[in-house]
């Protein structure tokens, strides 16, 4: 069995439905031909939320988890809208993370053999970044497979 060349593998294109992202999906698109895309909305379950963010039981938690997955969903499916007419052949992937989110989409990218990752940057302040943690930082650190992060320049 041969394995598929990088241009015929999908391109991995993380979308948050943010004007980061968008603009992100067209910038892949000018750089990338006419291809395959898997469009990966990720969502996390509570377990990744820290403790300390719980201070009191919550009810309903099958609902809640329920409404995030829903909300991928939407985003990738808004996500592969924004693909589509960037001109990739597009599809949606949602992606659960139970801890990091840049885990989860260097898990996506190695399970669906994608070609590069493409995402766009918040540019977080130093402090929020460190606070936070940086989901670009993560994938470009971490994914084996080249990885574009497109930085929206505010005019």
């Amino acid at each position: 069995m041969t394995t598929p060349s990088r241009t015929d593998r999908p391109l991995l294109l993380c979308y948050d439905g943010s004007d980061d992202a968008k603009h992100a999906i067209a910038e892949a698109a000018a750089l990338f031909d006419s291809r395959p895309a898997l469009v990966a909305a990720v969502w996390q379950e509570v377990t990744a939320v820290p403790s300390f963010a719980w201070l009191a039981p919550v009810d309903g938690i099958e609902d809640l988890l329920s409404a995030a997955r829903e909300s991928a969903e939407q985003v990738a499916a808004e996500g592969v809208q924004e693909a589509v007419s960037a001109g990739f052949d597009a599809a949606p992937l949602v992606v659960e993370a139970s801890g990091p989110v840049w885990v989860a989409i260097v898990d996506a990218a190695e399970e669906h053999d994608v070609a590069a990752i493409v995402l766009g940057s918040r540019g977080l302040s130093e402090v929020k970044s460190v606070l936070m943690g940086s989901v670009s930082t993560g994938v470009v650190h971490h994914a084996p497979r080249p990885t574009l992060v497109v930085r929206r320049v505010e005019e």
